[in-house]
């Protein structure tokens, strides 16, 4: 579950728990482990475009191009996505569901100061 302003569409990663959804989930890692050491980890351009959104200058010198596709060697692609991963860490202002309902009628939107949320 994820939580979103329904005013200004400001969201946070999904809520956390140590035995199940969390970065370092343990499939998540195993799955970090199998791309290191691939050569190239590819995408359609669209695909691609959405998943480096945010990330854009970390890349341009790194990106492997066909006519159809776009992608990493897997050594960059794993540190893109431990980036990636970083960032969602820092940006998470509610860790947990049961945190939430702690706050949840009390806490406003960090970026609008809205009241209006949603939890999908």
């Amino acid at each position: 579950m994820f939580l979103h302003c329904h005013k200004c569409g400001w969201e946070q990663d999904d809520f956390w728990s140590k035995d199940g959804y969390n970065p370092f989930r343990q499939d998540i890692i195993d799955w970090l482990r199998e791309c290191l050491f691939k050569d190239r980890i590819m995408m359609s351009k669209s695909e691609f475009d959405d998943w480096a959104t945010g990330i854009g200058d970390l890349i341009n010198d790194i990106v492997i191009e066909t006519e159809t596709e776009k992608g990493l060697s897997g050594k960059d692609y794993v540190a893109i996505e431990l980036i990636r991963i970083s960032k969602s860490i820092f940006q998470m202002n509610v860790p947990t569901n049961e945190e939430w309902q702690q706050i949840k009628d009390e806490w406003l939107c960090p970026r609008c100061g809205s009241d209006q949320w949603d939890v999908d």
